[in-house]
């Protein structure tokens, strides 16, 4: 989830000790909505792309949802006419979520998994 301005501290290591490492888990950076830094664990420890999709569900101010799912190139808007792996498998992967297919990481309301 992201985290609010006044708790990034630039070249310090954050911990997270209540999430669970999962094969397509990434972080990214963002600075003024401008992808910095991506780091995914399946870029170079866990061999090939694996067939999860890791999708990130974010709330804007009037509670309005948007869901993007994240790929090496960054996050992409589902549904989404780009292309890219998870644009391609968009109607899919929102049909997955929709019918209780998928496994949530992370709840934000209560900070943990």
């Amino acid at each position: 989830p992201p985290l609010s301005w006044e708790n990034v501290t630039v070249d310090k290591v954050l911990e997270f000790p209540l999430l669970k490492v999962h094969p397509n888990l990434c972080v990214q950076v963002n600075s003024w909505e401008k992808l910095q830094l991506q780091e995914c664990l399946w870029a170079d420890s866990l061999g090939p792309l694996k067939d999860d999709v890791l999708l990130l569900e974010t709330r804007g101010p009037q509670d309005n949802r948007s869901l993007c799912a994240l790929e090496p190139s960054g996050c992409t808007s589902l549904p989404s006419k780009a292309s890219t792996r998870a644009a391609r498998l968009g109607e899919y992967l929102l049909q997955d979520l929709q019918s209780g297919q998928c496994l949530q990481l992370w709840d934000d309301d209560l900070g943990a998994l």
